[in-house]
């Protein structure tokens, strides 16, 4: 979302590899476009981006029961052990509830620097039910006047 965005548009797909190979960072119009159309596989990282993406999934799932439970622990916070007798990782533990979390995504994709795009990632327990428009307002409440997609 640019920092010199127009007016807000806050008034009322399926996000796993593989992506596009990459060629370029996005401009704001086309990253709009694509969120819009929901062929988000469209979207890439920069080649740095998307290396240092690979190791940390690739640590996580050797140090995590699950990918589930990396994001339970670190993004809610919710207590996490060794599993025991087992070599798959720490595994959940208890399951505190917890509210959305809107945190700057660790390995975001390419985007023009110049235009100021964040990309930020809302994540949700799965016992939570969040409507897009309830995402939207999480966002438009976060970032008061700029375009949220």
């Amino acid at each position: 979302m640019p920092d010199n965005a127009g007016p807000s548009n806050c008034s009322g797909g399926n996000g796993g590899p593989p992506f596009a190979p990459f060629q370029g960072p996005l401009r704001w119009p086309d990253v709009e476009a694509i969120a819009r159309s929901g062929a988000v596989e469209r979207f890439s990282r920069m080649p740095d981006v998307a290396t240092d993406y690979a190791r940390a999934t690739a640590r996580i799932r050797a140090e995590y029961a699950s990918v589930a439970d990396y994001l339970r622990a670190t993004v809610f916070a919710f207590p996490a052990a060794p599993e025991a007798g087992g070599a798959n990782g720490t595994r959940l533990v208890a399951a505190p509830t917890g509210t959305p979390a809107l945190v700057p995504n660790d390995f975001p994709y390419a985007f023009e620097p110049d235009e100021n795009i964040l990309h930020y990632v809302l994540w949700f327990l799965e016992d939570q039910t969040l409507t897009l428009q309830q995402a939207r307002d999480l966002a438009c409440a976060a970032f008061p006047g700029h375009d949220v997609i």
